[in-house]
């Protein structure tokens, strides 16, 4: 990051714009490896209840960056305002949320949360866990917002069990 910002600081975009590439899964070429970015846009849209609020993000800026004066204006910016036009723009209307989580009946299903989630707080993962009727908790004291076949053997460890032959942990193993 220091690199990054010194380089563009004395006017070289060249590491800012190949991060933003990979971050976005942007070959060489033009071409995008994924549709993350359109998923995570019509997942949100559809689950979520941006085009609910009659209120913008835009309009609520100076509030946002009360709260988190470092960086709370530049995420409104980045992606909550981005949200804001693309869910009140939607055509497909949002999903009925559901009444209870606890997916009676299901399998064991395993829930990851990393401590220091950016986008996802830790309390929450717990909480899912919880309602879950048959919720595994895996937890990763660590940064980031996933985790699993990130070089995190203990966390991989137990998800491949998981997957190859259905072990499921006695206890959340805390990597």
């Amino acid at each position: 990051m220091t690199q990054m910002f010194t380089e563009l600081l004395d006017g070289d975009p060249t590491l800012v714009f190949n991060d933003a590439d990979r971050y976005n899964s942007r070959s060489a070429d033009g071409t995008y490896s994924s549709n993350s970015f359109e998923v995570y846009i019509a997942a949100t849209c559809v689950d979520g209840d941006f085009a609910d609020d009659p209120a913008s993000t835009i309009e609520r800026v100076d509030l946002i960056d009360e709260a988190a004066p470092v960086i709370g204006r530049y995420l409104a910016y980045d992606d909550f305002a981005v949200l804001d036009v693309a869910c009140s723009n939607w055509p497909v209307p949002r999903a009925e949320l559901p009444t209870s989580f606890a997916a009676e009946g299901a399998p064991p299903i395993l829930v990851i949360g990393t401590t220091n989630d950016p986008a996802t707080p830790y309390a929450w993962s717990q909480a899912l866990a919880e309602q879950l009727s048959s919720g595994v908790m895996i937890s990763y004291e660590g940064e980031g917002h996933t985790v699993y076949n990130q070089g995190v053997t203990c966390i991989d460890d137990v998800v491949d069990a998981f997957m190859v032959n259905g072990s499921v942990p006695s206890a959340d193993p805390f990597c």
